[in-house]
């Protein structure tokens, strides 16, 4: 069989709460086609975020279809919660490249902590934002997922997350979160 070696040096610019290796064993049997177009465009964007990518004609575009008025808030507050996730958090996170079809384990709960934001569920949110994290999770992180969650929600675009970790039967996403 053939190994090829690669080199890890650290850069100037490396995050070291988020592993932005390509290791095959941390990803999952998950596509983002199977999850539709709500987990991949912000899935896409996430990433976009987290590689400091958020401005590229591609995700600003995308976002401006899918969402018109609501994308460059929506842009702004990915890049919002990729960085309080990686200050709060204490754990790194493995991500796949922006574009990547396959998902990471990470990515995974991810789409299970905004699937669970839109669906209400209080219980499972916090359960897979304090996983994803590595630590108790705080309002202010709550409250960014849930604008995000209802902004996509808004626009008719669901969060689905992989019938084996779904912690809502799909389809069961209200449109909006009423705010007095």
């Amino acid at each position: 069989s053939l190994t090829t070696r690669t080199s890890m040096r650290p850069s100037a610019r490396h995050d070291h709460q988020t592993d932005r290796t390509m290791n095959p064993q941390q990803h999952s049997d998950v596509t983002l086609p199977e999850l539709g177009t709500g987990t991949g465009l912000l899935l896409f964007g996430f990433r976009a975020s987290v590689f400091g990518r958020a401005g590229c004609h591609c995700v600003q575009s995308g976002f401006t279809s899918a969402l018109g008025e609501d994308a460059d808030e929506a842009v702004s507050d990915l890049l919002t919660f990729a960085r309080l996730r990686r200050n709060e958090g204490t754990r790194k996170i493995g991500l796949s490249a922006p574009g990547h079809g396959r998902m990471t384990r990470d990515e995974v709960s991810l789409a299970c902590v905004f699937s669970a934001a839109q669906a209400w569920d209080q219980v499972a949110l916090e359960a897979h934002l304090s996983w994803l994290i590595g630590g108790p999770v705080t309002p202010k992180l709550m409250r960014i997922v849930t604008k995000i969650a209802d902004t996509f929600a808004g626009h008719s675009l669901a969060f689905y997350a992989p019938r084996s970790a779904r912690c809502v039967p799909a389809g069961d996403t209200p449109a909006f979160r009423i705010v007095s």
